[in-house]
C-alpha cells in the first residue's frame, strides 16, 4: 500500500515566549490542499497527528479543503492540543499522497483561526531494477541472430517503458527508447566472436526511473568449412632443367581466400603462397631433373582450415633429344659402328 505523508510545523510562541492558551480559546487551522496545483479531489482522506502520538479521526477533504479545530487545554473539543501549550509537530497523512512541503504557523493570543494552504504530491517507488538477462550475464558461443530479452516489474503497479543500450564497447550506446516490450531484436545478424554490452532502463509513467545493471556476452565463433580438394592443369611432359608453370584451382564454400602448397613430385615443396580469390587458377613454377614424376598441390584458407591433397598429376621429363640425335648422325659416319653393335 502507497504510504503518502504531508508535515505542517505548528509552534505555538510571542517573540520568544510559549503562550499558554486559555480554556476559553477556540482555534482552528484551515486552507485548501493542492495536488499537482489543483486542489484535492473531495473525498481524499487525510488524518492529522501530533508528535506526542495522538492523532484525530480521519477526515475528508471536500474540493481540498481542510479544517482542523482545538479547545486547550482541557481538551474538551474534538481536537486537544496535548498539554495545553508549547512547540508541536502536526502530520497530515495520507493513504494516497505524500507532501511536497511543510508549513511553520505561529499561534498568536487573540487570533483563532490560521489559513495555511498546503501541497501534496502522488506516491511513487520507482521501477525494480531490469532482471535476468536473456542471453544470461557471461555467457559464451550465443547465437548471433539472439533476440535480447529481460525481466522487469513496478511496485506500484505502473506502466513500464524501456530504453536499450546495446553495443561492443563498455559504455553501450542507446539504440531503442521508450519502447514497451522486454525484448530487444538487434538489427541483422551479430558478427561472431564479439563480446557485447546491454543495459536496460525501465521507466514508468510517473517519472521514476531505475537503470539495471551492464550485461555482457560473447558470440559463437563464425562456421568455417576446409576448401575443395584442388584441381591442376599444366603441360605433362617438358626438359629437364626447364622451368614450367602450373597452375591450381579450389573453391572455398565459405568464401575465404585461399592459399596453395605444392608437392614437386622431387622432395621439394612450395611455401604456402597467397591468399588469392577462391575459383581462380593460380600459377606456381618448377624445373626438373630427368624423370618422371607426380605433383600434388593442397589449399588453406585464410582461417586456417586445409583442404586434402589433390590427386597426384603426373609427368615426364625425358632425355634430350639433341644427344639422341647426335648418337645417330655417328652411327651413319661410321657403318662399321652400328655393324659392331649389332654382333653384341
Amino acid at each position: 500500500m502507497k504510504k503518502l505523508l504531508v508535515s505542517v510545523i505548528m509552534i505555538l510562541f510571542v517573540g520568544a515566549g510559549i503562550i499558554q492558551v486559555s480554556a476559553e480559546t477556540f482555534h482552528s487551522v484551515y486552507g485548501t490542499v493542492y495536488i499537482g496545483g489543483n486542489p484535492a479531489p473531495s473525498g481524499t482522506e487525510v488524518k492529522i497527528t501530533f508528535d506526542d502520538g495522538s492523532e484525530s479521526d480521519i477526515i475528508d477533504l471536500d474540493n481540498g479543503y481542510y479544517q482542523i479545530d482545538w479547545q486547550s487545554p482541557n481538551n474538551e473539543h474534538e481536537w486537544p492540543i496535548p498539554g495545553g501549550v508549547g512547540d508541536f509537530t502536526v502530520i497530515i497523512g495520507s493513504s494516497e499522497y505524500i507532501p511536497d512541503d511543510n508549513k511553520t504557523i505561529k499561534i498568536y493570543s487573540g487570533i483563532t483561526g490560521y489559513s495555511v494552504n498546503l501541497s501534496l504530491e502522488i506516491f511513487n517507488n520507482p521501477p525494480n531494477a531490469p532482471s535476468n538477462p536473456n542471453p544470461s550475464n557471461g555467457a559464451n558461443n550465443v547465437d548471433t541472430n539472439k533476440t535480447l530479452s529481460w525481466s522487469c516489474s513496478d511496485p506500484d503497479g505502473d506502466p513500464l517503458t524501456y530504453d536499450v543500450y546495446f553495443g561492443n564497447g563498455t559504455s553501450p550506446p542507446l539504440v531503442s527508447s521508450g519502447q514497451t516490450t522486454r525484448s530487444y531484436d538487434p538489427p541483422g545478424a551479430m558478427n561472431y566472436y564479439t563480446t557485447y554490452y546491454w543495459q536496460i532502463v525501465a521507466h514508468d509513467d510517473k517519472g521514476a526511473s531505475t537503470t539495471g545493471p551492464i550485461w555482457i556476452f560473447t558470440t559463437e565463433l563464425e562456421a568455417n568449412n576446409p576448401p575443395d580438394k584442388p584441381t591442376i592443369d599444366g603441360p605433362i611432359t617438358g626438359k629437364p632443367g626447364v622451368e614450367y608453370t602450373y597452375y591450381a584451382n579450389t573453391t572455398d564454400p565459405d568464401g575465404d581466400q585461399v592459399f596453395y602448397k605444392w608437392d614437386w613430385g622431387d622432395n621439394s615443396y612450395s611455401e604456402w603462397l597467397g591468399p588469392y580469390n577462391s575459383g581462380i587458377e593460380i600459377p606456381a613454377s618448377h624445373a626438373w631433373s630427368q624423370g618422371s614424376f607426380e605433383i600434388r598441390v593442397k589449399a588453406k584458407d585464410t582461417r586456417g582450415l586445409e583442404s586434402e591433397w589433390s590427386d597426384p598429376f603426373p609427368i615426364t621429363m625425358p632425355r634430350d633429344k639433341i644427344i639422341n640425335n647426335l648418337f645417330f648422325r655417328l652411327l651413319e659416319n661410321h657403318p662399321f659402328l652400328y655393324q659392331l653393335l649389332q654382333l653384341l
